[in-house]
């Protein structure tokens, strides 16, 4: 499976991102991050040359 690299800045963003939903839920939290990441790798597979 191919992997990606977030930037310090994107990085930065889901910190930020999960510590603001990580104070209602961070059950909640882990899943949007989860969701991100795997958005993320779907969205790297389909740009790969075939």
């Amino acid at each position: 499976m191919p992997s990606f690299i977030f930037s310090p800045a994107a990085r930065q963003d889901l910190l930020e991102i999960w510590q603001y939903i990580s104070e209602e839920s961070p059950e909640n939290a882990i899943k949007v991050l989860d969701s991100i990441e795997q958005k993320c790798s779907i969205e790297r597979q389909s740009t790969l040359p075939v």
